[in-house]
């Protein structure tokens, strides 16, 4: 028997993180690079073309808090995005460039919405993905390695499937990372109690379960703690927003 009692209090701010005692939550923006803007015709030809003021290859998701601000993913922290208070399900925004200049105004706006603002000749979208919900995604310890550490600061909730196996000690360095260096809140799954010491929450799967059968079982503790993280936050597990159990096809 897994207890999940003493996970409730700490599930209640997986998606806000606390800072001296207030609830800060999360918002997940996507940031999307759009055409040019203009024609060949608004710059003389002898003129040197303008460097993007974003230089980003593909759009990319990135994690702020209410009242923070924060540089713009690939603008080498020329451009911010300030951010005020969460409240009935919508943030104050506004884009700046680092010397105060306004790029968008401060206005509004709720999930799913976007904002456009242009850079010189330049065009880009940002887009408000996640407000209330948790955005989550599924990492190997390879692949978390490449980018997505980087948004891991002190507080950063982190769930960790370790079971005992061949990727075991890839794992166990990286949470070793997380939790020493990078001061992460670690929720860990696992059969081995050296991995389950590193945990802030930590859920004890059986020691005798093969690795081939360790996701089976994983996924049941995983499944365990979503629905007691949305009972802590006060949604209704069996009626979540905009989703029917039946959908019809036509």
């Amino acid at each position: 028997m897994v207890k999940l009692r003493k996970s409730i209090s700490y599930a209640s701010h997986m998606s806000p993180c606390c800072q001296n005692g207030t609830k800060v939550r999360m918002v997940f923006i996507l940031l999307l690079i759009l055409a040019l803007c203009g024609c060949k015709g608004e710059q003389p030809e002898q003129e040197e073309p303008t460097p993007p003021p974003i230089s980003l290859d593909s759009p990319v998701e990135f994690t702020v808090t209410q009242r923070s601000t924060t540089p713009l993913p690939g603008s080498d922290g020329s451009l911010v995005l300030v951010l005020d208070d969460i409240t009935g399900g919508q943030v104050l925004i506004s884009v700046e460039s680092i010397d105060g200049k306004p790029i968008v105004l401060t206005r509004s706006i709720r999930q799913g919405e976007t904002v456009p603002f242009t850079v010189g000749r330049y065009a880009y979208k940002l887009k408000l993905k996640e407000l209330t919900y948790i955005g989550a995604e599924p990492y190997s310890s390879a692949d978390f390695r490449h980018g997505p550490v980087a948004m891991v600061a002190q507080g950063f909730p982190v769930l960790a499937v370790v079971p005992n196996g061949k990727v075991f000690p890839s794992m166990m360095e990286l949470l070793v990372h997380l939790q020493k260096d990078l001061l992460a809140e670690l929720v860990i799954i696992s059969n081995s109690p050296e991995a389950l010491s590193l945990a802030k929450v930590p859920f004890a799967i059986p020691t005798i379960v093969p690795e081939w059968l360790s996701p089976m079982v994983s996924i049941v503790l995983s499944q365990l703690f979503s629905y007691h993280l949305t009972l802590a936050k006060g949604y209704d597990a069996d009626q979540p927003r905009t989703i029917r159990k039946v959908t019809e096809t036509h």
